[in-house]
């Protein structure tokens, strides 16, 4: 009993996989999935995502941008981690980092803004910012590319606006950049592989996101799009900093908290509280 339970079990996650993927059901053979027809193609060249409304300052009651750190290390945002094999996968199952990458690679993305400028008032070149992405070493006499993997990429920061639009009378968040960490190519003495590599405005980001799907394990017929997954904020998160007095100062950086990892999580959860209060506080005066 125990071992037609098993069976049956991998056959249906297997079928899950199998469905996943576009043309799965009328594939001839092999090298037929993932193919699509006119009509899809069609229809998928017509489609874009929704434009932001316009927002008006005199709108906005109150506002806080935050920064947050995703940590793929979380189940709850495996989304954005796997598949961490790129090479095992087709165009129709990627990790967010791979989309980044390749639109990176391609030429797709214009602007890739300093890692130490959250403000982005800089941006780097695309020779700059693609040192970031790989090298070449040499092994033996053989000159090999490296490059950084899906499975190299730990964390995203994002940096977004918790607004109060008195036009609607709502709490709401608009995300403004991302940023991966992970290994830095240009710095191979960092094990820990905890770097921020640079920043993207999301925006630029967004229509390529709007267009690649992702497996959040739920139903692989009714996948979700990675923009979808981070405007609608499906991720779990911690607060590193809010806009403040002193230069937007991190938590890693506040007297007694900055050495107690327990603390700053402390900190972030308050910090996340206060400004979801804000919108009962408003009803409450």
């Amino acid at each position: 009993m125990k071992l037609f339970a098993l069976i049956f079990t991998v056959f249906i996650v297997g079928l899950q996989m199998l469905v996943a993927q576009s043309n799965i059901l009328n594939a001839k053979n092999p090298t037929d999935v993932g193919k699509k027809s006119e009509g899809q193609m069609a229809y998928e060249a017509d489609r874009a995502p929704l434009e932001y409304p316009y927002v008006d300052d005199k709108d906005i009651l109150w506002s806080k941008v935050v920064y947050e750190e995703i940590d793929l290390s979380q189940k709850f945002n495996f989304p954005l981690l796997y598949p961490t094999d790129d090479a095992l996968y087709t165009d129709d199952r990627k990790s967010l980092w791979r989309i980044i990458y390749e639109s990176l690679e391609n030429g797709l993305i214009e602007n890739v803004y300093q890692r130490n400028n959250r403000n982005f008032t800089e941006a780097y070149s695309k020779e700059e910012y693609m040192e970031f992405l790989k090298t070449s070493i040499n092994i033996g006499g053989i000159v090999q590319e490296d490059r950084v993997e899906s499975h190299q990429i730990t964390s995203y920061r994002v940096k977004g606006i918790w607004y109060f639009d008195k036009k609607y009378a709502e709490l709401r968040y608009r995300l403004l950049a991302i940023m991966p960490v992970g290994r830095d190519l240009l710095n191979e003495n960092d094990l820990e592989y905890r770097t921020g590599l640079f920043w993207i405005w999301y925006r630029d980001l967004r229509p390529i996101l709007y267009d690649e799907l992702t497996y959040t394990g739920k139903n692989s017929a009714k996948r979700i799009s990675f923009d979808q997954l981070l405007t609608s904020r499906r991720f779990h998160s911690y607060l590193y900093a809010v806009e403040n007095i002193m230069n937007d100062r991190t938590l890693d950086e506040s007297p007694n908290i900055s050495d107690d990892p327990y603390m700053r999580l402390v900190e972030s959860e308050r910090l996340k509280q206060s400004i979801l209060d804000f919108e009962l506080d408003m009803w409450a005066d």
